[in-house]
Parts: structure tokens; sequence; C-alpha cells
């Protein structure tokens, strides 16, 4: 479905029926990737044993391909291009609705209704083009092979982009391979970069080269493994004792007690406890939750005029260490056993402005060295939050990332706040559904360019339940151009509602909701739930990243935990 067909889809959309809790109902969430216990060990006569022959295996293990019988799996048999959709429906996309199949795609009428049902399934997901002969017994080429597994993994705007974006995207993520079709560079691009292909060599991907199963099943039990991994790490942030038995769940916590601003030259960090903080630090150790004191500063705190001014990241620094260091009363001890730094805004208004804001730049790298350099006797741990990356954007221009993961234990991507703050020239219009906080793309690209100069193994993939609603009319056009923010509680009043209707955005990897206030105002809203941050975070295991960072932890559906 394409972003601006999004109102067009009332048909396909779920009338919530019965008054449900939002929680409860994230119980019943449709499931991500069905992650198999592998059945026993494979054995065909035709399988040879060498690497390519144990990814085989592995595909019938899994049970994400049958063989032909018992002993033989027909390796070097094609794999025709039904047979293939079917394979991705059973890996990624089973739990979405069919849509109908219609004549345009030519189907034959021997075609059983196992390809029909995945056929209908990957119409929905935009893996298929239903409009085009879809040649269902042809041999799937290994260039389709990478462009619809690109497509069922929610990043084809992420393709395109790599595709015809911004040059030096292109150029910085490209494949290795010098035979790529024109237009088609982005597929294969996130498909080198995914481990699904290594390439027929180091140059060349031949892409129009026919399939067989034995490749097929290679290649999709290499994203399988990465998609199955599980999550090693957990954080949340946390400000108050709401939802604490979420917050006990986690490997580490920030408490957001602290900010940091600057006037006057004067540096200041206020940090305000909570009633009974004490509660909530003895239950969280007891637990085991290591806890971290967040630090936020922005630009509008004066965060620039800080870091350029050297005495000032020095006053800074002894602010945070005193805070880090101090017993506190009502525990007798300190209670942290680190420091989030959380400085937000860090970037140019324009990315050819880069070099203007480069000292800032270097100052920030500065401050962290300055900082880690203070806690190293101590013991305590630094973790760093950066902004997202986009190709033709400049949000994260003030993050000397590459630098920053030499400094800091973990780096925590904000993969989120993508949309925009304002569509006030786009009154009357449908702006809006184009203006998901988090699609699925650019959470790819973002972790994409950060994995090029930095460790996975440091990166916490940063998950943010923020919604943004926008005030709409009858006709759904846009009537305000400032979106607000729904509390989950307010969230699941609305979503209760009988005229409520929602929706999922495979494209963008997040639900949506048209709902109408008791005032008789309405809303078309994006917001998180536990399928969609599973989406998410199954793409940032596909680049390795296996550690995840809620915002804020008291709002994480129950059955993520």
């Amino acid at each position: 479905m394409t972003k601006s067909a999004l109102s067009e889809k009332k048909g396909e959309e779920i009338q919530v029926k019965r008054k449900f809790g939002l929680l409860a109902a994230l119980l019943s969430a449709i499931v991500a990737v069905l992650c198999l216990t592998p059945a026993v060990k494979a054995a065909y006569a035709d399988v040879p044993d060498n690497a390519l022959g144990d990814e085989v295996r592995k595909a019938a293990e899994y049970r994400l391909m049958n063989g032909f019988s018992d002993t033989v799996f027909g390796y070097s048999s094609p794999m025709t291009r039904a047979q293939f959709v079917t394979v991705l429906d059973r890996m990624l996309f089973q739990d979405e609705a069919g849509s109908p199949l219609p004549a345009t795609m030519e189907l034959s009428a021997s075609l059983s209704d196992v390809y029909r049902a995945s056929l209908s399934r990957a119409v929905t997901c935009g893996v298929v083009d239903a409009s085009a002969p879809f040649r269902a017994e042809e041999t799937v080429t290994r260039e389709e092979m990478a462009e619809m597994l690109v497509k069922a993994l929610g990043l084809n705007d992420a393709a395109l982009s790599l595709s015809s974006g911004p040059a030096s995207a292109r150029i910085a993520y490209a494949a290795p391979f010098q035979d790529l079709p024109e237009g088609k560079e982005g597929y294969a691009a996130i498909a080198y970069a995914i481990g699904m292909t290594k390439g027929a060599s180091k140059t060349a991907f031949q892409p129009d080269e026919p399939a067989t199963r034995a490749q097929a099943a290679a290649m999709l039990t290499r994203v399988y493994e990465k998609l199955c991994q599980e999550t090693d790490f957990r954080h949340g942030f946390l400000s108050t004792d709401a939802q604490i038995a979420s917050a006990k769940q986690m490997d580490a916590v920030s408490l957001e007690w602290s900010r940091m601003t600057w006037s006057s030259a004067n540096v200041l960090m206020v940090t305000t406890l909570p009633n009974g903080y004490e509660k909530i630090v003895e239950t969280l150790n007891d637990d085991g939750v290591k806890l971290h004191l967040s630090v936020s500063m922005s630009v509008s705190d004066g965060a620039w005029e800080l870091l350029a001014d050297d005495s000032g990241i020095i006053r800074a620094v002894e602010q945070i260490l005193h805070e880090l260091t101090a017993p506190y009363p009502a525990l007798g001890r300190n209670p942290y056993g680190g420091v989030t730094i959380d400085f937000d805004g860090l970037h140019t208004p324009q990315r050819e402005a880069f070099t203007k804001h480069t000292p800032q730049r270097e100052a920030f790298t500065k401050f962290l060295l300055e900082l880690k350099d203070a806690l190293s006797p101590t013991g305590k741990t630094l973790y760093v939050c950066v902004a997202p990356y986009v190709p033709d954007g400049h949000w994260d221009n003030g993050y000397d990332c590459r630098a920053i993961a030499d400094i800091a234990d973990k780096i925590i991507l904000k993969a989120y706040g993508y949309g925009t703050e304002s569509l006030n020239n786009f009154l009357g219009t449908t702006a809006y559904q184009n203006e998901a906080p988090a699609p699925a793309d650019k959470a790819y690209l973002s972790l994409l360019h950060l994995t090029s100069s930095v460790p996975a193994s440091k990166i916490l993939f940063g998950v943010s339940f923020q919604s943004a609603a926008w005030k709409i009319d009858s006709d759904d056009k846009l009537i305000s151009g400032v979106p607000a923010s729904v509390g989950v509680d307010a969230l699941e009043q609305y979503l209760s509602f009988l005229d409520t209707r929602t929706a999922w955005s495979f494209e963008e990897r997040t639900p949506y909701a048209i709902y109408e206030t008791p005032a008789g105002v309405r809303y078309f809203i994006w917001y998180e739930n536990a399928k969609s941050v599973r989406k998410k975070t199954e793409i940032a295991r596909l680049l390795g990243v296996t550690a995840v960072s809620y915002r804020p932890v008291d709002d994480i559906p129950s059955d993520l935990l």
C-alpha cells in the first residue's frame, strides 16, 4: 500500500468492536518472525557436505523449505517465483491479511491454493505487483529474490533511496557488484549488507541468473537466523515509579532526573528526585538492574554555547561527577552505576553548513573525553545518545559517532522522531500520512550509517512510544499543522471507541488509527505497539544490533518483555 493511499484503505481497516485494554490487546498482537526450534537434522542424498549444503539443511530444519521427499531436496532444481514467495510468506508475513488476486496477474487456473494464499498476502505487503503478470511458474532470478526479500522486510523505500537518492548515500552503502541493473542497485545493496547474498564473485552479482532451490534456501537461511537472534540487552528510560514492573525486567535503566542548562556563561545541572525515589532505586537494585543517571540538554538549553566554552565543559563534568558520587540521604549511598548523556539537537540547520559546526562537534567529543576521564577512577560507565541519520538530512552531523564509540561504553541510537513538527504549509492535504515518527526504512538507513563506523555490539536500538495525532476533517484533510502527542492511557481509550478504525502500514511498519473524540474532533494518529516494535527490532538484528533501548520504559507493551 502506498503512503498516499492510506485513507483509501478504509475497507480493510479493522473496526474495533469492543472495549479492551491496550496492553491486553497487545498480548494477542500478530507475531513477528516465527522462529522455530530446528527439527530433526535433515538427511538429503542430493545435498553435499559443504557450506552451502549446511545452509540448505538448515532451511529444511527450520521448516522454511520442504524437500521433494524425505531423501531428495531438489538441490539443483530451479526455484519458481511462486515457490519463493511462498517461502517468504512462511517466514515473514503470514500474519498479514490477504488481498484480491486480479486477472492482471494472469495466474494459471492450476495454481494451488497454497500459492494463491501466499501471493494474496504478498500483494498486501507490496512484495508483488498485482497490476502486472506474475509469471508464477518461471524460475526466480537472483535480482528478483533480492528485491522481493527487501520488500518483504519493509525496506522498499530504503532500497529506492540507495538506488536514486543522494549520491553520498548511494556511494557509501553500495554493494561491490558492477553488474547491477540501473534503478535496482539499492535492493542488492541491502541484500549484501544484511548478509543475504555474497554475490557470484567479489564484483559480480549476476542479477539475471536463474536461482536454484539451494541458492534460495541459503539466502533465506542467512536472513532467518539473523531475524531470530535474541535481544541480549534491554535498557529503558524511567522518570517515575509508574510501571516499575517493566523497569525490573531491564538490564539497565537511565533515570531521567537531571537536566543541564547554560545561561550567562554559567552551567547549571538540576536534579529533581521524585517522591519515593529510594523505593525505585532499591526495587531495581534488588532485581540486579544497573542504574544510570540520565543528563539531558538541548540546543534551546544552551548546549552549543556550553560546548564552545572550555571552562563550561569542565564545570559541567564536575557537576555530573558530583551527582554520581555524592550519597543520597534516603539511601545513605549514591545510587548510580553510570551516566547517560542525552544532548539533543546537535546538528546544523542545513547539511551544506556542516563545516560551520565542526568545532562544536569536536567540542562534544572533547566534553565526552573529559567526562570519561573523570569517570574512570570511579568505575562508572558512560552511555551516549545520538540522533538518527537520514541520507537527505542533517540530524546527526553534530555527533562524531566513530569518536564517541571509542569513548562511550554504549551508544543509544534514537531511531525515532523522523516525523515533521509542523505541516502548516500542507493544510487541506493528507501529507500527514507520510509522517510516521519512526518508519522502518529510515530506521534501517540510520543503523546502516551507524554500523559503518561503530561496532554493532556497542549500539542500542532506540525505540520510542511517542505518537503523532493530526487533526483532520470529515474528508480526512488536515486542519491543524501541529501534531498532538497522545499518552498511552488516552490512546487506549480512543482505540476502544466503537467507531475507531485501526490499520497497519506495511511500508512504515507502523499502526495508525482514525478516531473521534467525545467533543467531535477527528484525528489520524500514528502510534507504536508490540507488532511495530518487533518488526523494527528485527531490522536492527539484520545489521547485528541485538540490544534495545525503550523510551519510556513504563509504556512498553507487556508482551515485549
